[in-house]
């Protein structure tokens, strides 16, 4: 049995950010801005993202030193649609999230377990994420959120579309997401340390 981290700041009650509460569809990505985290693969996603959707943004939530690597694979006919606001504060962080729509998380590999996919769905937002051995542990395909191979922004961008022109799935993967996001809460975390110290130590039966 393992004790994974939880997240208890995060839900559906938390305000969103008032410059993002409009009816622009939002994609939200949160993490460093390095390559393992895939935000690449994002903004490369793009150009297919603009051939469907007409009224979107990006927004990228972090820091790190490829920004200005990010910021030059944006087509300068597309600079509107993606804003960098920097890392956030650990007040506006829910926030932020509670701007979105869907929640993007296009790492390449390396997570060992996906925190900020837990952080979105206590959100009550729907994901889409990379196939990778991190996020299968947190994300059930088609009932959180879409998985979609690795380095692929044509996949990315299909997912997202086909969950910005169906709002009714997104809201059920919301749904789904903050319903188990709750098995990460401090009280069910503690119902499973107790559980493991009742099996560490069990006396041996003689």
């Amino acid at each position: 049995m393992s004790i994974v981290s939880t997240v208890d700041r995060f839900n559906p009650d938390v305000q969103p950010l008032p410059h993002y509460d409009d009816e622009i569809f939002t994609i939200l990505f949160v993490g460093r801005m390095d390559p393992r985290k895939g935000a690449k693969f994002l903004l490369l996603a793009l150009p297919f993202l603009e051939k469907k959707l007409p009224n979107y943004r990006v927004v990228v939530v972090g820091a790190g030193w490829m920004k200005k690597y990010y910021d030059a694979l944006i087509p300068i006919t597309l600079r509107h649609r993606v804003e960098f606001p920097g890392p956030a504060s650990h007040e506006d962080l829910p926030s932020y999230y509670r701007s979105a729509d869907v929640f993007c998380s296009p790492a390449t590999g390396g997570e060992s377990f996906g925190i900020v996919l837990i952080e979105a769905m206590a959100s009550g937002v729907a994901i889409v994420a990379s196939d990778i051995d991190g996020y299968r542990w947190v994300v059930e395909p088609g009932q959180e959120g879409i998985l979609v191979p690795p380095k692929s922004p044509r996949h990315l961008a299909n997912a997202i579309i086909e969950l910005a022109n169906d709002p009714a799935k997104r809201k059920q993967m919301g749904e789904a997401g903050r319903k188990k996001s709750l098995t990460y809460a401090w009280p069910k975390v503690v119902d499973r340390i107790e559980e493991v110290y009742k099996q560490v130590f069990k006396k041996p039966k003689t």
